[in-house]
């Protein structure tokens, strides 16, 4: 869904099962949080025709980048947030897919910069930078 392009967003799911599924836990709140429109998109490096798309997305003063595996088998990619023009002043939230689920990892500007980001084949990832401030205002 990070991904697309649409002011209209729909998942083809009960809204019960997506709240009350533990497999769906890590995503549910990215789901809320979700944007209908965008200030900026970008299409990294990482991505390639016919194997991974690799976009990175801007609303307001939060930037999302979301990958993709278009391959049968699993792909690491790696993500340089320089071209976001930003401090490592940044939350960073990783939801991945795992199994029949997904798995949601906080990470550090540091481990981005240098770790990779492993898609299975046909799944995927979303990263969420949050700038500390926001962060820190939505936790209070």
């Amino acid at each position: 869904m990070y991904l697309l392009d649409s002011p209209f967003q729909c998942i083809a799911e009960n809204p019960l099962n997506l709240l009350n599924d533990t497999l769906f836990a890590p995503i549910v709140p990215m789901l809320r949080d979700l944007p209908t429109t965008w200030d900026s998109s970008i299409v990294l490096q990482s991505s390639e025709i016919g194997r991974c798309a690799v976009l990175a997305k801007r609303n307001g003063a939060d930037w999302y980048v979301a990958g993709i595996n278009g391959s049968d088998k699993e792909i690491k990619v790696g993500i340089d947030p320089s071209f976001l023009n930003m401090v490592p002043g940044h939350k960073l939230s990783l939801v991945t897919d795992a199994g029949k689920g997904f798995r949601k990892t906080d990470i550090s500007y540091g481990q981005l910069r240098k770790d990779m980001i492993a898609m299975v084949p046909h799944g995927g990832f979303v990263l969420r930078f949050i700038p500390e401030t926001q962060s820190k205002s939505k936790n209070n």
